[in-house]
């Protein structure tokens, strides 16, 4: 039978053409919407921090004068020290944590009982123990080390044993775990047995290498109980003391260092593009301390001193146009409203810094039968002589006349802490982030416990009871209320006047990642790598 092959069938009909060619149409139309949709957009940023870097660099014209003890208490050996000794507690990002300390406790409101970390060891194997936080406090107030005045209201410290101590306070200390973030504990041992030339240890998270007039050089400690540091070696590159932020900023650009602090805005954007910017309002404030307390004051022309007329303070509050200053000038800060910035416990958020107002302060000049004014002398750091004229000039439109006297850093401070001067400009800062220490230390009445920054010894029988009050309770929430309440009053009285506070800025390369804090320290230990990748 001969078979018959079957016509083959036609799989390309019209009809299923034609819906292939709509289908395709339809496809391009959709990638075309996409790339259309997407054309603009950048590609998408995913930023890995918390990775290790071999070495960074830190850009400062300030040197570190020594390892603690043989430092200073200034921002640079602040910040080299804390990375090589730690404290009974730690300020870390902005925060009062424990650090050799695990615990503590109130038994009474003189005394705190710590309890202290177990397996701690110094950078040269001695092990942490209570006699050694005994030993470093008791010395810190024996021989005056740097920074005792954190100290100042210890009157004991008593071993209980191994891991556990006792300090007693001469009165009720609430913010004394603040305090001790502040003061190095050193290795009794190899402190009482090492050479002349050689450094005192520490338990921190990086150990000493080197130190000159040149750099300071830091390593980490592997084994450091917080954990390693992600950044395996630390550098202070030292530049001259008048070298400026564009000189600064041109380190930065030559691979130089890494990191730099700067104030000047104009520089700070010229690095936007390239390199990342940080800034914070930090807690140092520029004060006009006002002799408000001596009958005669040294420097002002009448007697009695008009400085002690609380509406001529009020006047010299209401003539200074602190925005004014801050335009002309080009200067990065800000005009605070009280003794304290905003993220300082007791900060009162009610109070309201008033404008310039000539006519007020004027009003309040013939109040306290000054119409005719008066002169005095203002004595002001060498570094800030064009923003203290500026202010003398506001103070001539009511009749103040103010002669500006520059003082230098080496002999200006004991000139002004010892009486002589009838007004100065000097900066404060809420380094225990607590207002506590505005009213007890410079605005309390001098006594063995208080007013031991109260140069001109001002007093104020009010601000006194409100600051023994505030020092003598524990509860945030019932103290909070007196510090405020102190605050309102300070502003009334004004014996001291706030003028700027300090915005700073941080520069730094984009492989690293850091977020400063109020305090202005560089901690190399919440330094780490970053990278960022496009997808």
């Amino acid at each position: 039978m001969e078979t018959q092959t079957a016509p083959a069938r036609n799989w390309f009909k019209p009809s299923i053409l034609i819906l292939l060619v709509v289908l395709l149409l339809a496809s391009l139309a959709l990638v075309g919407i996409y790339l259309i949709k997407n054309a603009n957009k950048e590609p998408k940023e995913k930023v890995l921090t918390g990775l290790t870097r071999d070495k960074i660099t830190i850009g400062s014209s300030v040197i570190v004068l020594g390892v603690f003890p043989e430092s200073a208490a200034e921002t640079r050996d602040i910040d080299f020290n804390n990375n090589i000794f730690d404290g009974l507690t730690r300020v870390i990002n902005g925060e009062v944590k424990g650090a050799l300390a695990t615990s503590w406790t109130n038994p009474d409101k003189t005394t705190w009982r710590f309890t202290l970390r177990k397996g701690v060891k110094f950078h040269n194997g001695d092990p942490f123990t209570a006699a050694d936080l005994k030993f470093s406090i008791d010395q810190a107030i024996a021989k005056e080390w740097p920074d005792t005045s954190y100290l100042i209201t210890i009157k004991s410290v008593e071993i209980v044993d191994n891991f556990t101590v006792d300090i007693k306070t001469a009165s009720p200390d609430p913010v004394l775990l603040a305090r001790l973030a502040n003061v190095p504990i050193v290795s009794e041992k190899q402190y009482k047995s090492k050479k002349a030339d050689e450094q005192a240890v520490g338990t921190g998270p990086y150990k000493f290498v080197s130190l000159d007039d040149k750099e300071g050089v830091l390593e980490a400690n592997e084994s450091w109980y917080l954990g390693t540091p992600k950044v395996k070696k630390v550098v202070y590159k030292f530049y001259p003391v008048d070298t400026t932020d564009e000189q600064m900023a041109q380190a930065l650009r030559r691979d130089e260092v890494d990191l730099i602090v700067l104030q000047e805005e104009k520089v700070v954007n010229s690095l936007k593009n390239d390199f990342q910017v940080k800034s914070s309002t930090g807690l140092e404030i520029r004060i006009l301390w006002l002799d408000a307390a001596r009958e005669k004051s040294p420097y002002v022309d009448k007697v009695p001193n008009p400085l002690k007329n609380k509406l001529v303070r009020q006047a010299i509050y209401k003539a200074i146009d602190t925005n004014e200053i801050i335009k002309e000038q080009g200067i990065s800060t800000e005009p605070p409203s009280q003794l304290v910035t905003e993220g300082v416990f007791g900060y009162n958020p009610n109070i309201k810094r008033p404008k310039k107002s000539l006519e007020e302060a004027r009003n309040l000049m013939e109040q306290a039968g000054m119409t005719g004014g008066f002169s005095m002398t203002l004595d002001t750091p060498e570094g800030v002589v064009k923003t203290a004229n500026a202010i003398a000039k506001n103070l001539k439109e009511i009749n103040i006349n103010v002669k500006v006297n520059p003082i230098t850093k080496d002999t200006g401070f004991g000139k002004v802490t010892s009486g002589d001067s009838s007004a100065f400009m000097l900066s404060y800062t809420a380094d225990i982030l607590d207002s506590g220490d505005v009213f007890a230390d410079l605005l309390h009445t001098p006594t063995s416990n208080f007013g031991s920054s109260n140069f001109f010894s001002y007093s104020n029988s009010e601000i006194d009871k409100l600051a023994e009050e505030a020092s003598s309770i524990f509860e945030p929430k019932k103290r909070l209320p007196k510090l405020q309440e102190a605050m309102v009053k300070a502003m009334e009285e004004l014996p001291l006047i706030p003028l700027f506070q300090q915005k700073t800025f941080w520069v730094i390369r984009n492989n690293f990642d850091w977020t400063p804090t109020a305090l202005g320290v560089i901690s190399s230990n919440e330094i780490s790598g970053r990278e960022v990748t496009t997808k």
